[in-house]
C-alpha cells in the first residue's frame, strides 16, 4: 500500500472511526484502511497488495464501479445498499449487504487527490427486513400482517435510534417510547409524561422556536423537519433531528400529533467545528497584526467551547511573553496576564507549558487543582496564589511550531461551575486549532522579519551611501584643487609640506573606505560562517598599549584624555588582527560618544579569563538598546554627527565569541558606558 495520506493530526480520529473506511488513489490503489474495516473484512492490510478498486470485477457486479466513476468526477455519492460476498475475491468472511458514501478528497483548488470510502453494515437489518417479509408472505390474517408490520417499524427505529412520541394536542399528556427516554437521559419507563416536563427538555434557547414551528405545522396542516438542542436529565446538551405530523378530526381541528426524534449530535457538532474552524482561519489570516488577529480568534474560541484562552510566544532569544489574555472575568484577566509579568523565569522543564513545548504533545488537565499544587511546591505560595485566584478548573495546552521553529504554545481553559467540558473532540479541536494558528502566525511573523530586513537594509544602504560617499567627497576635492594649480602652471604653492599633509588626509580616507569594505565583507563571512581566526601567542597588556598610541592622535582630536592600567605579563592565544578589531572599535565608540571626556582603559585578570575595560564619560545607553546596539545596522544614536555602518559591535561580538569569549556593556544613561571584552586565557 501507498504512503497513509490522512495528515498525523487526523490519525487517531481516522483509526478509531467506528465504521469501516478506506482511501484509494487516483489510480484506484488502496492508500489506507482503518481498523474497523480490517476487523469488518478480517483482511490485513499487507493482504491489499496489488487490489484495485477499479478493476476488481465485484465492483462491476455490485453497481458499485458506476458509483466510484461519479466520485472521482468530484462528486459526493451515497451508494444503497449492495450484497458482498468476500468469497468472490478469494477471501474469508461471511457475505453482507453493505452501504457506503462515497467522498472524493480534493485540495484548495478543487482538484481531486484521492477518494475516501466509508462502509456501514446492513446485513442485520437486511436480514430483518427479509423475515418480516416472508412472515407476511405466509401469514393468513390481516391482523397477523399488521402486527408484523408494527414489528418490522420498530426494528426499524430501533436500529436507526429513533425515539417516537404522540400527543394529543390540548391535553397535558405526552408518550414516549424507550429510545426516546434513552436520548433524553431518561431509564426506561421514567418518563413523568407531562407536557411540562417535555418543554423543560428543550434547551432555553430552541424552546420558542420549537412552539413555534409546532403551531405553524398545525395551522398550515404540514409536517414538519427541524434540527434543535435538548439538555438531557444529566444536563448534558445534544442535538436531534425532530419530525412531526398532526392529524385532524371531521371538524378540522388538531387531535393528535406523532413525531420522531434522533440524535444528531455527532454529525451536528462535527459540521460546527469545520465552520468554526473556517471562521477561525479567516479571522487569523484578516490581517498582518498577529496579535489582533490571535485575539479575535481566542475571543471566538472562548464563545464557542471554553471559557477562556492565552498564548504564549516563544521568541527569537528564548524567552517566553504572553501575547494574548481572554477570561471571562475582567479582574481575572488581569491577574492572568501578571501572573506571566511577576513569574517571566518560571518556565522550567517540569512546568506544563515548557513539556508541550519542547515534546509537542496536546495535555489535557481535566483538574487543574492537582497541576496547581505542583506547582506550589516549585515556585511558591506567591504564584500558587495568584494561579489559584484564577478559578481554572480544566485546561488544554498545544505547541505552535512552524515548518522549522518553535513558536509557543495555546492554551484554552474552563472556568469552576463552567457548563463546558473538554473531551476528546475538544482536544482535537484545540489540535486543528494550533495547526492553523501556527501557519498563519509563522507567516505574519515572516511579513514582519522581512518589513524589518527591508527597513534595515534601506537604512544600512542609506548609511553606507553616506559612510562612502564623505571620504570620496574629500578626495575628489583634493584631486580638483591639485588639477586648477596644474592647469595654471602654477606649482610654487604646492609645498613639499602641504603635499605631505594632503598625501596623509588621502592616505587616512583611503583606510576609512577600506575599514567600511572590510565590516562588510565580515558580515558576509559570518552569516555564510566563513570567519577565518587564525591564532597566535603574544602579550596582551603590550598589545593593547600599542594599539592605544596609534589610536592616540585621533582620541586627542576629539578631545579625550586616556588613563591606562594595564597588567603587565598576560599571554594569550588569539587572532591578532581580529583582536585589534575590537579594540579599534571600543576606542571607537568611547571617542564618538565619549563627548570629549576622559576615557579609562584596564585590563583585568582571574584565573580563567582577561578582561579589557574601556570605560566613558559620555551620554550613555538607555536599557531598551543595551543588547540591540550589538545587532546589524544598529547604532545607540541616530544621526548623520555619528559616523559608521552600524556593523562595529555586532562584528566584534562575534569575534569575541568565535574565540569562546563575550564582548557586553554596562551603561546608565548621563552616566557613560563601560564596554568588556573577556578572552580565554
Amino acid at each position: 500500500m501507498a504512503n497513509a495520506i490522512p495528515p498525523e493530526r487526523f490519525k487517531n480520529f481516522f483509526e478509531q472511526f467506528n465504521l469501516p473506511m478506506e482511501v484509494y488513489d487516483l489510480e484506484g490503489n488502496p492508500v489506507e484502511v482503518n481498523q474497523a474495516w480490517v476487523d469488518l473484512f478480517q483482511t490485513t492490510r499487507d493482504e491489499l497488495e496489488g487490489y484495485n478498486v477499479l478493476t476488481d470485477p465485484s465492483s462491476k457486479e455490485t453497481g458499485l464501479y458506476d458509483y466510484l466513476v461519479r466520485a472521482y468526477g468530484g462528486e459526493f455519492v451515497e451508494v444503497p445498499a449492495f450484497y458482498l460476498d468476500p468469497a468472490k475475491l478469494g477471501k474469508v468472511g461471511r457475505a453482507r449487504w453493505i452501504e457506503a458514501w462515497l467522498s472524493p478528497l480534493k485540495d484548495e483548488q478543487g482538484t481531486v487527490m484521492e477518494l475516501a470510502i466509508i462502509l456501514k453494515d446492513v446485513t442485520e437489518v437486511k436480514e430483518k427486513e427479509a423475515t418480516l417479509v416472508r412472515s407476511i408472505s405466509e401469514s393468513q390474517t390481516s391482523k397477523e400482517k399488521l402486527r408484523l408490520i408494527s414489528d418490522r417499524l420498530s426494528i426499524a427505529v430501533k436500529v436507526g435510534k429513533i425515539g417516537i412520541w404522540e400527543w394529543k394536542p390540548g391535553t397535558d399528556h405526552v408518550y414516549w417510547d424507550e429510545t426516546l427516554e434513552e436520548i433524553y437521559g431518561y431509564e426506561p419507563g421514567t418518563f413523568s409524561g407531562r407536557l411540562e416536563d417535555y418543554t423543560k427538555g428543550q434547551h432555553p434557547e430552541d424552546r420558542e422556536h420549537m412552539w413555534t414551528v409546532i403551531n405553524k405545522s398545525q395551522q398550515e396542516k404540514t409536517s414538519y423537519l427541524v434540527e434543535h438542542r435538548i439538555v438531557r436529565r444529566d444536563g448534558k446538551v445534544r442535538w436531534v433531528q425532530g419530525s412531526g405530523t398532526t392529524f385532524f378530526d371531521s371538524l378540522g381541528q388538531p387531535a393528535l400529533m406523532i413525531g420522531t426524534a434522533m440524535d444528531i449530535t455527532e454529525r451536528k457538532t462535527a459540521a460546527l467545528d469545520q465552520e468554526f474552524l473556517s471562521r477561525a482561519t479567516e479571522t487569523l489570516s484578516a490581517s498582518f497584526d498577529f496579535k489582533i488577529n490571535l485575539q479575535k480568534m481566542s475571543e471566538a474560541a472562548a464563545q464557542y467551547f471554553c471559557d477562556g484562552c492565552f498564548v504564549d510566544q516563544l521568541r527569537p532569544d528564548g524567552s517566553i511573553v504572553r501575547i494574548v489574555v481572554v477570561h471571562p472575568d475582567v479582574l481575572l484577566r488581569e491577574k492572568l496576564a501578571q501572573v506571566h509579568q511577576n513569574h517571566p523565569h518560571r518556565y522550567t522543564l517540569d512546568h506544563p507549558l515548557f513539556t508541550t513545548l519542547v515534546t509537542g504533545k496536546t495535555v489535557c488537565y481535566q483538574e487543574v487543582e492537582p497541576v496547581i499544587q505542583l506547582l506550589k511546591e516549585k515556585y511558591g505560595f506567591g504564584y500558587y496564589d495568584e494561579v489559584n485566584q484564577l478559578n481554572l478548573q480544566s485546561m488544554i495546552v498545544a505547541r505552535l511550531k512552524g515548518r522549522e521553529n518553535l513558536l509557543g504554545t495555546l492554551s484554552f481553559f474552563t472556568v469552576k461551575g463552567s457548563s463546558h467540558v473538554f473531551d476528546d473532540r475538544t482536544k482535537w479541536l484545540v489540535e486543528e486549532l494550533a495547526y492553523r494558528t501556527s501557519v498563519t502566525l509563522e507567516n505574519s511573523l515572516l511579513y514582519a522579519y522581512s518589513q524589518e530586513a527591508i527597513r534595515a537594509r534601506d537604512e544600512f544602504l542609506s548609511i553606507a551611501s553616506h559612510e562612502l560617499k564623505t571620504p570620496l567627497t574629500s578626495l575628489a576635492l583634493q584631486n580638483q584643487m591639485l588639477k586648477k594649480q596644474l592647469a595654471k602652471n602654477d606649482t610654487n604653492p604646492v609645498t613639499p609640506q602641504k603635499l605631505q599633509s594632503v598625501l596623509e588626509a588621502d592616505e587616512r580616507q583611503l583606510k576609512r573606505i577600506n575599514r567600511l569594505i572590510d565590516d562588510m565583507l565580515d558580515i558576509t563571512r559570518i552569516r555564510v560562517e566563513r570567519l577565518t581566526i587564525n591564532k597566535e601567542e603574544f602579550e596582551f597588556s603590550a598589545f593593547i598599549k600599542e594599539v592605544v598610541q596609534r589610536f592616540l592622535p585621533q582620541i586627542e582630536a576629539a578631545g579625550c584624555k586616556i588613563t591606562l592600567k594595564l597588567t603587565p605579563d598576560i599571554r594569550i592565544s588569539a587572532d591578532l588582527h581580529r583582536i585589534e578589531q575590537i579594540v579599534v572599535n571600543m576606542l571607537s565608540n568611547a571617542m564618538k560618544y565619549g563627548e570629549g571626556k576622559p576615557i579609562y582603559i584596564e585590563t583585568r585578570v582571574s584565573p580563567h579569563k582577561v578582561s579589557l575595560v574601556v570605560q566613558d564619560q559620555g551620554r550613555g545607553i538607555a536599557p531598551q538598546d543595551i543588547e540591540r546596539i550589538f545587532k546589524r545596522f544598529e547604532r545607540a544614536q541616530v544621526g548623520r554627527e555619528i559616523s559608521g555602518l552600524g556593523l562595529g559591535l555586532y562584528i566584534s561580538r562575534e569575534i569575541a565569541l568565535q574565540h569562546k569569549g563575550n564582548l557586553y556593556v554596562q551603561s546608565k544613561v548621563g552616566e557613560g558606558s563601560t564596554f568588556v571584552l573577556d578572552l580565554p586565557l
